[in-house]
């Protein structure tokens, strides 16, 4: 789980997204004005991380809550939109919960 502003509140992702190419993030910065950083190490289902490690999130820091609500309501209508083309593809994936927002 990752801390999106002082808040806490969080946003996984698998490794294969798409979502956490840097120029995505770059252009999620550039219009939300909030700072993204990819953090942790990517485990496949079912796997649990190590003592000490976490699992692979986003870091969502701003100058203001609204800022970080901006890149939170951004990112996920941009894994909504990801989800629906996944499953009119029909693609194994669709149904596998490859995305959690926490």
């Amino acid at each position: 789980m990752g801390a999106l502003g002082a808040d806490g509140a969080a946003v996984k992702l698998g490794s294969s997204a798409s979502l956490p190419a840097q120029e995505t993030i770059s252009q999620l910065t550039e219009y939300t004005k909030a700072a993204i950083t990819t953090r942790g190490l990517y485990y496949p289902p079912g796997k649990q991380p190590k003592e000490g490690e976490r699992k692979l999130h986003l870091l969502i820091e701003g100058t203001s809550m609204a800022v970080v609500d901006k890149a939170v309501n951004e990112i996920k209508r941009l894994l909504t939109e990801a989800t629906a083309a996944a499953m009119e593809r029909g693609g194994d994936r669709a149904l596998g919960g490859r995305y959690s927002v926490v």
